[in-house]
């Protein structure tokens, strides 16, 4: 395993350790109700705002007629393509919800009713979701497939454990294809009667900066939650472009987790770790840009 300096750990290690008060948790949601004649506005309860159900770029991707399933989309005239199997990049639905200002919120649920139509039970989906605009994903139906019924709908149900810090967004994906021995035709359908994202929000005590500008230097701001369990955001901004790598440390110097590697534009960023295999304790997290090094501690507690 790779080691950070000794020196370096021992500085850290007896700084003071941060001190953590609990926060009345509020159950909050979003609801896209997919079955009536306008398709994609959600419904929020106190604490989240939400936008409007999108299309991915995807050529001929399109929303197609409502039935009293839910909403239709398919690839119009162009049809599905002949024996796919697997997800296209820009061919998705997306659903999108974030908590007010002065609040973070924690996902614990997606929960959605989908079918299919005009098929023979061959059209599947995939869901990925993201907490930092798309610069990494998580695929949520980690067991397999979704498999769309013809004509009838069936209920996906997923327990999440992800936060969504204040001025982030929780971003879902779905994403469909057809998986057929036959030549793809235009008579294929995802279809969804809606969509829910759930949780919790509580009072946030991030003291990121505004996200918005160019910042003036480097910088990388405390995780937040902290003390966290499972899951923490690692923020950090950038005044100019730079590869950027975020690696997690234990105590004694040991490399635990590769957070991210990867270019980054000039700006303010933040990206998900999570501890699910980490045991409880004190963890140093570095963020490289360039040259460029700085690190602080974060307590894991389980």
């Amino acid at each position: 395993m790779k080691r950070i300096p000794f020196i370096l750990a021992a500085i850290l290690i007896v700084s003071a350790l941060p001190i953590s008060m609990v926060q009345a948790q509020t159950p909050d949601s979003t609801v896209w109700l997919l079955n009536t004649t306008v398709w994609g506005m959600p419904t929020n309860t106190a604490n989240l705002a939400a936008d409007s159900a999108t299309l991915g770029p995807a050529a001929n991707w399109i929303l197609a007629s409502y039935n009293t399933n839910g909403r239709r989309c398919n690839l119009g005239a162009a049809g599905w393509p002949a024996s796919e199997t697997d997800t296209a990049a820009d061919r998705y639905e997306q659903f999108e919800t974030a908590p007010k200002a002065g609040k973070s919120f924690t996902v614990t649920y997606i929960n959605l009713n989908y079918g299919g139509a005009g098929s023979t039970n061959a059209m599947k989906s995939n869901l990925y979701y993201s907490v930092d605009g798309w610069k990494t994903r998580k695929l949520a139906n980690t067991d397999s497939s979704l498999l769309h019924p013809n004509s009838t709908m069936a209920t996906y149900y997923k327990a999440l454990n992800v936060v969504v810090a204040a001025g982030a967004k929780f971003s879902l994906r779905i994403y469909p294809y057809w998986v057929s021995a036959t030549a793809g035709s235009n008579s294929k359908y995802l279809v969804l009667n809606d969509v829910a994202i759930g949780g919790t929000t509580k009072s946030s005590t991030d003291v990121r900066p505004e996200q918005s500008g160019v910042p003036g230097h480097f910088e990388v701001y405390q995780n937040y939650p902290n003390p966290f369990n499972p899951a923490t955001m690692i923020s950090y901004s950038l005044p100019g472009d730079q590869f950027v790598t975020v690696k997690v440390f234990n105590l004694v110097g040991q490399e635990v987790a590769a957070v991210y590697s990867g270019r980054v534009s000039a700006g303010y960023h933040q990206v998900q770790f999570d501890a699910s295999h980490l045991a409880s304790g004190i963890y140093l997290y570095r963020v490289q840009a360039g040259s460029s090094v700085d690190m602080k501690r974060m307590t894991l507690v389980k």
